[in-house]
């Protein structure tokens, strides 16, 4: 950070997006966010040279900073193809636990309690590798699936103090579980010769073999009839908001035309934990506003700039009200859809 208060697109200093160019110019170029809970970021710092990467989260107003030396043991020697696509940071004193997501099979979902240890689910087990997006609700993990699914894993300590998950429950069934990888992969381009195609037999035997991105990161991409040249990404997002669980499914639409992308459709649910079913959120949000991103969604009271039953998107700069049925115009901003992240200041 460059040590000034963050500050909201009005001036304001509630809440800001967090992108590479946040970080103080102390920070190397090698050192990379790759998520946030409330005022946490977490961060990896790649040594290109030894290929080693260590984690770490860093609170920028606090200035505290916690090792993840449980982290590094699992995924510190990763290939080039490894992501963390979420992390989940609770470090109240007493009360201290991390889940990471990431894209390789065969650790989808890590359990950390900082100076404790780790735990992982089995290689490639489900309804692990379907989840797309989490939620933690006190010792109570929540994830959806591309088809819409909804699990829980319940999440206990022993005696000393490791973390584990202790019963898994299936919430609402809406479709079968996502595809895998290979649907992904385009083999159909006519430019590929004999060595071309043994290459990336070797490639997907690697990707089989070290596990990393074999996952699907939750965007369903697709071309649009209507606009041939255009194309249609679907995001699902996971959050709680006033103890209830919220999920928002956008299309976001990128034109070829221009650079400027927008939300084409934007669907609000609530989980219905009795009916077993996703209900649709029509009639506000109470007195809540979201702030959406992939890489942590949160809601907050709205009051002063903060518009009740508004939905803030980080990457198009969107405001939409759910209620009164508008919404802003997006704006042309430099920040990716997959990696930019909200940073919250301490309330």
């Amino acid at each position: 950070m460059d040590g000034s208060p963050p500050r909201s697109a009005t001036g304001k200093q509630e809440y800001t997006p967090f992108k590479r160019s946040n970080i103080n110019s102390s920070f190397p170029d090698s050192l990379r966010c790759v998520g946030s809970t409330d005022s946490w970021l977490a961060l990896d710092y790649a040594d290109d040279k030894n290929k080693i990467h260590t984690y770490f989260l860093h609170n920028p107003f606090s200035k505290e900073v916690v090792a993840l030396p449980e982290l590094d043991a699992i995924v510190g020697n990763s290939s080039e193809l490894f992501q963390i696509r979420k992390v989940l940071i609770r470090l109240t004193p007493g009360d201290q636990l991390v889940v990471v997501m990431t894209n390789n099979w065969n650790y989808p979902i890590i359990l950390i309690r900082p100076g404790k240890g780790a735990w992982l689910p089995r290689p490639q087990a489900t309804p692990f590798i379907n989840i797309i997006d989490i939620v933690l609700l006190g010792n109570r993990l929540y994830g959806i699936t591309q088809a819409e699914d909804l699990f829980s894993l319940n999440i206990s300590f022993n005696a000393d103090g490791l973390p584990t998950v202790t019963n898994i429950k299936h919430h609402i069934r809406s479709g079968d579980a996502d595809s895998s990888v290979e649907s992904d992969l385009d083999e159909d381009q006519d430019h590929y010769c004999e060595n071309e195609e043994d290459r990336l037999q070797r490639n997907l035997y690697e990707l089989r073999t070290t596990g990393d991105n074999m996952i699907t990161d939750g965007i369903l991409c697709d071309e649009m009839t209507c606009a041939p040249n255009d194309h249609l990404a679907t995001f699902w997002h996971l959050l709680e908001s006033c103890g209830k669980l919220i999920m928002v499914k956008r299309q976001l639409q990128f034109p070829k035309c221009c650079y400027v992308k927008f939300t084409r459709k934007l669907e609000v649910f609530e989980a219905d934990f009795s009916a077993r079913t996703w209900l649709p959120v029509s009639g506000g949000l109470g007195d809540q506003a979201l702030f959406i991103s992939k890489r942590f969604s949160k809601s907050v009271s709205a009051f002063g700039e903060r518009e009740e039953d508004a939905i803030y998107f980080i990457d198009t700069g969107e405001v939409f009200n759910i209620k009164s049925k508008t919404q802003s115009r997006p704006v042309e901003r430099s920040v990716d859809s997959r990696w930019s992240t909200w940073i919250f200041p301490p309330s």
